[in-house]
């Protein structure tokens, strides 16, 4: 009952959160317009001061030059015309221009909602599902015996004569991969500092089942939203090894510990994460899945677009935004 009961509130959680990140969006996406709106009406009274001046600036001048040059009036009339012509052909670009920029935007806007109100009900249900696996496996211990000790295979095992020869040699050495994983625990215990993330690629991925990072950047906004979510992040056990030298893919497998802020809840997570490294040693994909279960696929599609993979991106750049924020 008390797991029931504690289940229930992280659902509880889970739902007001995604609430609040639609509402988010769409009030996001409506100070945008707002934005452009305004942009376009100072640009439209900006255009209508500098013709009003410019009709002021010819008056002076048409005056000037009917006491100077009385045989030139006809000239200077239709140089006057064509400016007045010209000043309005702008006026009206400039009008048109931003209609129609205030346009694309409230129909680029009205569209994702749309899209997001459509697909919300959907995603709650993989959320569920995922919360169901954590309160069914929540609790789940891994005895000291079952975790794996940080192997790497002892032909990839080279002296520092070697690998000063050899890049990729140094990149499979226990002394490398040891460091890669030790600065990826750092980030998993709330420590999103630059250092930690010196071994990944700037376009590297980063894919869970509620988020999917592009570019350092991103993936920099992820930990530290998870900095912020979180008050505590503990890891209970943890072990690494080489899974594969060609290509090279690091597997890290971690239970990590999350305490919420405010509410004393703590849920467990046992992680299993994929690293694909380049030849250089830099992260070019981290996979983290949760225990064990495959990323959300292609099996919730709405006008062929994957619902799953658009809300996952939705996730990481709101959190690239909070952070902005």
């Amino acid at each position: 009952d008390d797991l029931k009961a504690k289940s229930g509130d992280l659902a509880a959680d889970a739902r007001n959160l995604m609430d609040d990140k639609v509402h988010r969006v769409s009030d996001s996406a409506r100070s945008v317009g707002q934005r452009i709106e305004s942009q376009a009406t100072r640009q439209a009274e900006s255009a209508a001061e500098v013709l009003r001046e410019s009709r002021e600036s010819m008056g002076e001048f048409m005056a000037s030059a009917q006491d100077k040059l009385v045989h030139a009036k006809g000239a200077v009339g239709d140089a006057t015309q064509q400016m007045k012509e010209s000043a309005q052909a702008r006026l009206d670009a400039v009008k048109t221009s931003a209609e129609a920029v205030a346009d694309s935007t409230a129909g680029s806007t009205k569209g994702l909602l749309g899209t997001i109100k459509d697909s919300v009900s959907k995603v709650r249900d993989f959320v569920g599902g995922t919360l169901d696996a954590m309160r069914h496996t929540g609790e789940k211990t891994v005895p000291s015996s079952a975790v794996e000790e940080s192997v790497i295979p002892a032909h990839v095992t080279v002296s520092n004569e070697s690998a000063a020869v050899d890049p990729r040699q140094r990149v499979l050495s226990k002394e490398y991969i040891d460091s890669v994983c030790e600065d990826l625990i750092k980030l998993y215990q709330r420590r999103p500092e630059e250092q930690f993330f010196r071994h990944y690629d700037r376009e590297a991925v980063f894919e869970d089942p509620v988020s999917q990072a592009k570019g350092l950047y991103e993936i920099e906004g992820i930990f530290e939203t998870h900095r912020r979510v979180f008050a505590k992040s503990s890891t209970l056990e943890r072990s690494w090894k080489l899974e594969s030298s060609e290509p090279i893919v690091v597997v890290v497998k971690l239970l990590q510990q999350y305490t919420f802020p405010v509410i004393p809840k703590q849920v467990t997570v046992d992680h299993i994460i994929r690293l694909h490294l380049n030849e250089e040693g830099k992260i070019i994909k981290h996979e983290d899945t949760w225990y064990g279960r495959e990323l959300p696929g292609s099996n919730m599609k709405l006008l062929g677009t994957d619902l799953a993979e658009r809300m996952r991106r939705i996730n990481a750049l709101f959190a690239v935004s909070v952070v902005e924020v």
